[in-house]
């Protein structure tokens, strides 16, 4: 009976593609963890991406970096439908134990930077499979995400998922990282002006900035867009256009994502990949018609557009209000909502006043400007 209980689950691994030392791996997981776990959990183990079984026989499999990408995308039964929207399906999924700043979650990046450095993830490469596997890795980025969000909000206390992610962060005792740009999460309707900023980027870790939460700086709720698509019955995402309207889509415009890169912030000059953010993240394949859609000028409807640094043109009105962490966030919550535009104009024009000094952040400003005034 045990030896048919093993063959099962060993039969399990080879059908789902692991190489020879994958398999080696996973018998030895089967041995030590027979006794304590049912056959049905330990199947389970090894469906779930990013479990502890699945992420040794990640490590452990002798695949190529860019086969091990396929594997995890055939498994997912990952497919691109007619909008450009990856659909998943099957029984695998993201394993419901995995945090953001997970060892799968790394070893997962590394293997895109292995496979697409240093050309990119947007590049036609003469490789058919190649050129196909790069547009799903630019999808899949958004499921990571949506686990990313669902897993802070799901384990841990707080009336507000910026409260929830504060708990994670203590919890998991990891550091945040506030130093790079959230302009393209500050989109505004191109019909309309740009007044200030409604949102702020945090990303784990300080070093890796791997995963990444984009919040509201008034309701301290995620931006993304998760919370705004319709799911079907048959559990694909309708990501038909004709089925949303431009001007409710702001959580679409300005979602969070995962990075493959490491984005440009604090101490990137010291990592070797501190370039590959533009190269995966930025610079990428076409995103689903839906976001495309959203995001870009049309001469019949208006769009999400991105506003101007006040770094790059004198006119320019964005500057980042969270640059230190939960003290500018709360600074900025103590203005009063009708004198918001008008203190906001007065912070970028300190900013610009202190180039080429960086941006402090909206508590420095609002602390030197409460003694004057």
């Amino acid at each position: 009976m045990k030896n048919l209980t093993e063959q099962k689950l060993i039969t399990a691994a080879v059908a789902a593609g692991w190489d020879t030392n994958a398999i080696k791996a996973w018998k030895k997981i089967i041995k030590k963890e027979a006794c304590k776990r049912s056959t049905a959990d330990l199947l389970l183990q090894l469906e779930q991406i990013g479990s502890d079984s699945y992420t040794r026989l990640f490590t452990k499999s002798r695949l190529l970096p860019m086969e091990k990408l396929e594997l995890v995308l055939k498994q997912m039964q990952a497919q691109i439908d007619q909008n450009g929207f990856l659909q998943l399906a099957g029984d695998y999924r993201l394993s419901p134990s995995m945090p953001p700043h997970g060892r799968f979650l790394k070893l997962f990046r590394k293997a895109v930077r292995q496979t697409f450095l240093p050309q990119g993830l947007r590049p036609v490469y003469q490789s058919k499979r190649k050129n196909e596997l790069a547009i799903k890795i630019h999808l899949f980025r958004s499921y990571l995400d949506r686990h990313n969000l669902w897993y802070v909000r799901q384990y841990f206390p707080g009336n507000t998922d910026w409260e929830k992610l504060q708990n994670y962060q203590r919890q998991a005792k990891v550091k945040f990282d506030y130093s790079t740009d959230a302009r393209l999460h500050n989109r505004y309707l191109s019909n309309q002006d740009f007044t200030y900023p409604q949102n702020m980027k945090i990303q784990v870790t300080k070093w890796r900035r791997m995963s990444e939460f984009i919040v509201n700086l008034e309701t301290g709720k995620f931006v993304s867009e998760w919370d705004f698509y319709q799911q079907q019955a048959n559990g694909n995402i309708n990501a038909d256009l004709a089925g949303y309207q431009v001007s409710a889509g702001a959580a679409v415009a300005n979602t969070g994502s995962f990075n493959y890169g490491l984005p440009k912030g604090k101490y990137a000059w010291l990592l070797r990949f501190s370039h590959s953010h533009q190269l995966l993240d930025v610079k990428h394949p076409t995103d689903p018609q839906l976001r495309y859609q959203f995001n870009h000028a049309k001469a019949s409807h208006y769009y999400w557009k991105s506003p101007q640094t006040y770094l790059k043109d004198s006119k320019g009105g964005y500057a980042d209000i969270v640059k230190k962490g939960p003290v500018d966030f709360l600074a900025w919550q103590q203005v009063p909502l009708d004198q918001k535009k008008e203190i906001y104009q007065a912070f970028v024009v300190s900013c610009r006043k202190r180039l080429p000094k960086k941006n402090p952040g909206f508590a420095f400003f609002w602390q030197h400007y409460q003694t004057i005034y």
